[in-house]
Formats: C-alpha cells, sequence, structure tokens
C-alpha cells in the first residue's frame, strides 16, 4: 500500500482532499513547464539543422570559388610569373 494511502486513513478527509488538489496542480504546472521546455529544445535543434544546412551551402560557395581562383591572374601572380621569366 502507497505511503499517502495509509496516512490518509489517519487525516480528516478535507486534508486529505486538499494535498491531493495540491498534487494536482503542481503536477500540470510541471506538466506546462515541460512541454514549454520540450518545445524550445526542439525550436533550438531546428533551428541548428538550419544553420548546418546554410553552413554546408557556404563551404560549397568557398570551394567552388577557390577552384575558380585558382586560374585567375592576378597582379602578384602576374609579378611572380614577370619575374620567374627574367622580365622584372
Amino acid at each position: 500500500m502507497d505511503k499517502q494511502q495509509i496516512l490518509a486513513g489517519n487525516i480528516d478527509g478535507k486534508i486529505v482532499d486538499y494535498v491531493e488538489e495540491v498534487m494536482r496542480v503542481h503536477n500540470l504546472d510541471e506538466k506546462g513547464k515541460d512541454d514549454e521546455i520540450l518545445s524550445r529544445i526542439v525550436a533550438i535543434n531546428d533551428h541548428i539543422q538550419l544553420l548546418s544546412e546554410q553552413l554546408t551551402e557556404l563551404r560549397g560557395q568557398i570551394t567552388a570559388s577557390t577552384s575558380d581562383d585558382k586560374y585567375a591572374l592576378t597582379k602578384a601572380k602576374l609579378i611572380r610569373l614577370m619575374k620567374d621569366m627574367g622580365y622584372y
């Protein structure tokens, strides 16, 4: 038998009803808080997923742009080429 039920036999019925109601309200409040925390966790996970996708996209763009820049002739590359060929 539950300890609460054993003690309820020794206490006035109104007190038992009050304690049970307080426990019920407390459990509802806790459930509401738990639901709020869970919804925040879901929102944060969704945001993390979105940021991860954006990061992957940016990494792809950087990789594509660096491979294109590999063959671009810049001033520094031109000077280095002219030095290698003896013109500078």
